[in-house]
């Protein structure tokens, strides 16, 4: 159990007093919607870009994948891909001291 500071396994609760300027941009953006975003949603959004914009909250990177070299492999890995792993996994097997 976490007390201070454990903010990953525990939802913090809040009440957010905001000016009615604020309240009625959310509620425009809402409308505007054609599927509207809980304003829980909305809030949390905006705080996570807020806060990592001036270096308090890691933004997730985007993931990368870099392509083999041509020619690298074989050409039916997508089409016989179950076949490659049971190979793989019993080769495994074979080379684990029993």
């Amino acid at each position: 159990m976490c007390i201070n500071g454990c903010y990953d396994s525990i939802v913090k609760r809040v009440i957010v007093s905001v000016s009615d300027e604020i309240a009625e941009s959310l509620d425009d953006y809402l409308r505007d919607q054609e599927v509207a975003p809980s304003l829980s949603a909305v809030l949390q959004a905006a705080l996570k870009d807020y806060l990592a914009e001036r270096g308090y909250l890691r933004q997730a990177s985007a993931f990368k994948i870099t392509p083999a070299g041509e020619g690298s492999g074989l050409t039916d890995i997508s089409q016989s891909h179950d076949q490659y792993f049971s190979e793989a996994v019993g080769l495994m097997r074979n080379r684990s001291p029993q």
